[in-house]
């Protein structure tokens, strides 16, 4: 039998909810040899707290927090056959964090490059799913709609920019939109201490980021939307992902220029409202 193809073999109704003894179980665990004392005691006390919403589970590098963050997903799986993803900020990160599981003997799901493996195995609750913080956070997430169970977010603490590159919408300077946008604002900017600054990005010429206050975006923020809509943001690739987040806020966004182009991005990331982070969604953060 293939490694890639061994499921776990407990019947349902009986499957281990305790971490720990889903590790005792499996007898294939290619060079892993045993959990550390460290990794015991972090499931341990995972295991003690399972029904709280936010957990964090902090460990030293190459403490193996990779093993426990596999651990949990499969004991939030057996426990509710609910829909369990495993993020991971990259996506040579997904393949390593596979590799893992399966040295173990699991077999989880993963969805990288808009591609499935056991698709249908995760939707029905018999595995956890592997992904990236893009696929999970961009605009147009298919896991947008899903009602999720619990989250396993690896390497949370870098997570921040990853996240907040998905509400952010970026203008490169060479799009029409760029010179567009700065039309728009030349008469605040003409009249204001940082002329020389705007005059600098219009031209060309390196400075430092200039912030356009909000009050500029609220009073031209139904201009501002269309010539992003005019433009084709909502259709192209490159922007369309974050336009989803933003389209209907951009009154409350805040607008960062320089010589490379314009961002647009929410002062404040609107994650409470985000199905994931929803009341009774479960998350562990490694």
């Amino acid at each position: 039998m293939k490694l890639n193809n061994i499921k776990l073999s407990v019947p349902s109704g009986t499957r281990p909810i305790d971490p720990l003894e889903i590790f005792n179980r499996q007898t294939l665990r290619g060079s892993v040899k045993g959990i550390w004392g460290p990794q015991a005691d972090a499931l341990k006390e995972w295991q003690s707290h399972r029904h709280e919403s936010d957990i964090l589970i902090q460990m030293n590098t190459g403490g193996g927090k990779t093993l426990v963050g596999l651990l949990v997903a499969q004991s939030f799986v057996n426990e509710n056959k609910g829909r369990v993803l495993y993020v991971c900020p990259n996506n040579q990160l997904i393949e390593q964090t596979r590799a893992r599981a399966k040295e173990i003997g699991l077999s989880p799901a993963t969805y990288f490059h808009s591609d499935w493996t056991d698709r249908e195995d995760f939707e029905s609750g018999h595995v956890f799913c592997i992904t990236n913080y893009a696929a999970l956070f961009n605009g147009k997430s298919i896991f947008r709609k899903e009602d999720l169970d619990s989250l396993v977010l690896d390497d949370a603490h870098v997570a921040g920019n990853v996240i907040r590159g998905q509400f952010t919408l970026r203008i490169p300077r060479d799009h029409p939109v760029f010179n567009l946008f700065l039309n728009l604002c030349r008469k605040h900017f003409v009249a204001s201490s940082q002329s020389d600054r705007f005059k600098d990005i219009s031209e060309g010429r390196f400075t430092s980021t200039l912030f356009i206050p909000m009050y500029v975006i609220w009073e031209h923020s139904d201009e501002f939307r269309k010539i992003l809509l005019d433009n084709g943001v909502g259709e192209d690739q490159n922007t369309l992902f974050a336009w989803e987040h933003i389209k209907e806020h951009l009154n409350h966004c805040c607008m960062l220029a320089d010589i490379n182009g314009i961002e647009i991005s929410p002062l404040v990331l609107p994650l409470s409202l985000l199905k994931c982070f929803q009341p009774g969604v479960r998350r562990v953060y490694l």
